[in-house]
C-alpha cells in the first residue's frame, strides 16, 4: 500500500540569522504563532502562508540570564480558546565530585498569553507546597480552561559513559488557569507508576498532549493512553494501515489535532544493532476507527520536535533548526469526513 498523500507543499520559513534553537511553537491566533527558543526567548510571529514569509516579529519575552550549568530553557506551548499557555523550566547540568553528570530542572513556570489584548500573565508559585515538584520531560495539555501536567522524570545522575534510566514521577497536576491569582490552586492526582513512564519524554523536554474529549492523550507504539481530569486512565489499541513501527520508538510521538483526524510524527529504530539507523514516520490517526494510516514523509529528514496548526489548512512543523510551513491536501479532510 502506497503512503497516503497528505500535503500539497512543504516550504521552509526563514526567521533570520540566529544561533538559537527552536524548542516549541503554538498557535496564538489565525496565522499568528508563539515560538519559544532554547535561550528562553519567546517571539510572536505573523506568517503569510501564501508566500511562506514572516511579516512581523515581536519579542514578547526576553532570554533568560546566563548562569553556571544552564543547558537551556525547555518549553511547551499549548493553545486553547483565546489563550496560549507556556510551561517551561531551566535544564541544569552539574558535575559531582566523582565526575558524574547531574541533570535537574528548576520549578515549572507557567505563563498565559492572550491574543486579543497582547497581555501576558505569569501564574505565581507561592512556594507553599501546592506546586508541582521540579521535573524533566513532563507532558503538558489543556482541557478547556484547565492546564494539565503529567509525570516527568526526577533529577537524574548519569555516570560517564553509562545510560541510567531516570525515575518517573507518578502524578498528574491540574490547574484552573481562569482563576484569579489569589484563587490559583493545583489539584494533584496519583497515577499508576507503570503508566507514568508513558507520559514522560526521554528527550527531557516538556511535550504537548492532545485532547480526547475531556481527557488528555499521548500515543505509544501500539496504543493511545488517555487520562481524565480525575486521573482515570484509558488505553486503546492503534491499528496501523501500511508500514507499522516494528521496533522501538526512540522519540516522543508528536500529535497534532487536525479535526477530525490526528497527525502522528515519530522516529523509530530500524535495527536493534545500530541505534543510528532510524525512520521518521508520519501517520494519520482516525479517532473513530483507531486506524493509523502511513503518510508520505516530509522532505526534511530531521526529527520533528513539535507541530501545530497555523490555520485550518496549514500546519507549522518545528525542527531544531527550521520551521516548515506545510500546506495540507484538501482531500485529506474529505477522506476523514466521509469516514465519520
Amino acid at each position: 500500500m502506497a503512503p497516503m498523500r497528505w500535503y500539497l507543499s512543504c516550504r521552509e520559513i526563514t526567521i533570520g540569522s540566529s544561533d538559537d534553537i527552536y524548542v516549541a511553537a503554538a498557535t496564538l491566533s489565525h496565522n499568528t504563532l508563539l515560538v519559544a527558543w532554547e535561550s528562553g526567548q519567546v517571539d510572536r510571529l505573523t506568517v503569510d502562508p501564501t508566500n511562506a514569509e514572516i511579516t512581523e516579529t515581536t519579542t514578547v519575552l526576553g532570554p533568560s540570564p546566563l548562569k553556571a550549568g544552564l543547558l537551556g530553557v525547555l518549553s511547551c506551548l499549548v493553545s486553547g480558546y483565546n489563550q496560549t499557555v507556556q510551561v517551561s523550566y531551566e535544564l541544569i547540568m552539574e558535575r559531582s565530585p566523582n565526575g558524574d553528570h547531574i541533570y535537574s530542572a528548576t520549578p515549572l513556570e507557567v505563563r498565559v498569553f492572550y491574543p486579543d489584548t497582547g497581555d501576558i500573565r505569569q501564574i505565581g508559585n507561592r512556594g507553599e507546597g501546592d506546586w508541582p515538584q521540579a521535573r524533566l520531560g513532563c507532558s503538558v495539555g489543556l482541557v478547556g480552561g484547565t492546564l494539565v501536567v503529567v509525570s516527568g522524570f526526577k533529577p537524574c545522575v548519569v555516570p560517564d559513559g553509562v545510560t541510567v534510566p531516570p525515575s518517573p514521577i507518578p502524578d498528574m497536576w491540574c490547574l484552573d488557569i481562569q482563576c484569579s491569582d489569589s484563587g490559583v490552586r493545583w489539584d494533584r492526582h496519583t497515577i499508576p507508576r507503570r503508566a507514568s513512564r508513558t507520559f514522560c519524554n526521554a528527550g527531557l523536554r516538556p511535550a504537548e498532549m492532545c485532547n480526547a474529549g475531556d481527557c488528555v492523550m499521548v500515543s505509544g507504539a501500539r496504543h493511545t493512553h488517555s487520562l481524565s481530569l480525575a486521573g482515570e486512565r484509558r488505553v486503546e489499541r492503534v491499528t496501523y494501515v501500511g508500514k507499522a513501527p516494528q521496533l522501538r520508538i526512540i522519540s516522543r510521538t508528536i500529535e497534532v489535532d487536525m479535526d477530525p483526524c490526528i497527525c502522528f510524527f515519530f522516529r523509530y529504530v530500524k535495527t536493534n544493532s545500530d541505534p543510528d539507523q532510524y525512520d521518521n514516520l508520519v501517520h494519520m490517526y482516525d479517532r473513530v476507527s483507531g486506524d493509523a494510516t502511513l503518510c508520505e514523509p516530509l522532505p526534511y529528514p530531521e526529527e520533528v520536535t513539535c507541530a501545530c496548526m497555523l490555520n485550518p489548512t496549514t500546519m507549522i512543523v518545528v525542527q531544531e533548526e527550521r520551521l516548515l510551513l506545510v500546506e495540507l491536501d484538501p482531500e485529506l479532510f474529505n477522506i476523514y469526513t466521509d469516514v465519520d
